[in-house]
């Protein structure tokens, strides 16, 4: 080998390495999907934001992360106590109202039933237009031989009165005669003219003039036995509205049942219960809208 071919390849071996080709760069990550719901954090922590969402995959689309479904709380409260203890009391003063009410009409039409044997005693007072007694008016029981003159005050008492429909005349020179019938029983007295009831007590007012004037029917127009009936049934109702109004009370108690709870207020506002269960009544309607969804039984 010459000394020329030995400095050659002397050259070529010292010489630099030709620079590497250029290397691409890594390839991104793909983007990961938010975690929802986050992850849990300690108590009394606020509950960190939502992650952002990722990149749009087209023109126009947005990514919305699923809402965490969060279930109503509904807290208790007294409210449906409170309902059912203002039923309990409709339906109490119901029950006694209407009870009292089913024995006395009873009573009272077995009273005016009876034919009567008994004597009676009548007190009452004549009276001038003006308010001032009519003294030395002649009062008399029409058929029988009872009869009185009123005193200075224009007071007169009636003894030994029978039992049953009488009519009681008053008359006095220049006034008008006056007839009144009523229906006389022991310590009670219908004024068929007046249409009330009272104490055996009577009230006359004199008119100036002449000729008489009767007041009052025994019966052609006025039945005592369909006016009991009457009475009785309205008394039955009332005595079934009051339970109805006791079971919605055991409802609200339960706080089940929301219609018969309402069905119970309802019922309670005819109970009349001396006037008062009425307003109660109304009272637990109000209470029960507020507090409906306490109730389980209300879609039922």
């Amino acid at each position: 080998m010459s000394a020329d071919d030995v400095n050659k390849a002397t050259t070529q071996t010292n010489a630099p390495a030709p620079p590497a080709a250029p290397q691409a760069p890594p390839a991104p990550a793909p983007p990961q999907a938010p975690q929802w719901p986050p992850a849990p954090v300690a108590p009394g922590y606020p509950m960190p934001p939502p992650p952002p969402p990722p990149p749009q995959p087209w023109p126009g689309y947005y990514y919305q992360p699923p809402r965490q479904e969060r279930t109503k709380l509904i807290e208790d409260s007294n409210k449906p106590t409170v309902v059912g203890a203002l039923l309990a009391l409709v339906a109490i003063l119901g029950i006694i109202m209407w009870s009292l009410g089913l024995t006395g009409f009873s009573m009272f039409g077995d009273m005016m039933d009876d034919s009567g044997d008994g004597l009676v005693t009548i007190r009452g007072v004549v009276e001038y237009t003006n308010g001032t007694g009519a003294p030395n008016a002649s009062v008399l029981v029409l058929g029988t031989n009872v009869s009185t003159v009123t005193d200075a005050q224009g007071n007169f008492v009636l003894y030994n009165v029978p039992e049953g429909d009488q009519r009681v005349q008053v008359s006095k020179a220049g006034y008008v005669t006056l007839v009144r019938k009523i229906s006389a029983q022991e310590g009670m007295m219908w004024d068929m003219g007046s249409g009330s009831m009272s104490g055996t007590r009577m009230e006359f007012t004199l008119a100036p003039g002449d000729g008489t004037a009767e007041v009052g029917s025994f019966g052609d127009d006025f039945d005592f036995g369909d006016v009991r009936s009457f009475l009785l049934v309205c008394s039955a109702i009332g005595i079934v509205l009051s339970v109805l109004s006791l079971i919605g009370a055991f409802f609200a108690f339960k706080r089940t049942s929301f219609p018969m709870v309402i069905v119970g207020c309802l019922a309670g506002v005819f109970t009349v219960g001396f006037g008062a269960g009425t307003l109660f009544a109304f009272i637990a309607l109000f209470v029960a809208m507020l507090a409906s969804e306490e109730f389980k039984g209300k879609k039922a």
